[in-house]
């Protein structure tokens, strides 16, 4: 998609979009059974390293959710001040 393309719908999309991934990673991680968090005992290093980038992911998409409705409130002045360059 080209810049000029872009409309404050699209980043209105996109708080959506994350919006839904969140409440998958929340529906994701209530779903996880016993069985799944015993592999978490230690002895490799990947399901552990997983589950942190996972929280990680939980604590940053709501800062993208954000920075993602601010650009569409302020679209059209971003626009102005991309405009005056």
């Amino acid at each position: 998609m080209h810049t000029s393309e872009v409309t404050k719908n699209s980043f209105r999309g996109l708080v959506l979009l994350l919006l839904l991934s969140i409440a998958y990673d929340f529906i994701w991680y209530l779903m996880q059974s016993e069985q799944e968090n015993n592999f978490l005992d230690g002895t490799t290093l990947i399901p552990q390293v997983a589950q942190w980038v996972h929280f990680g992911l939980l604590f940053f998409k709501p800062l993208m959710v954000i920075v993602y409705w601010k650009a569409s409130i302020d679209f059209a002045a971003i626009l102005d001040e991309k405009s005056q360059f």
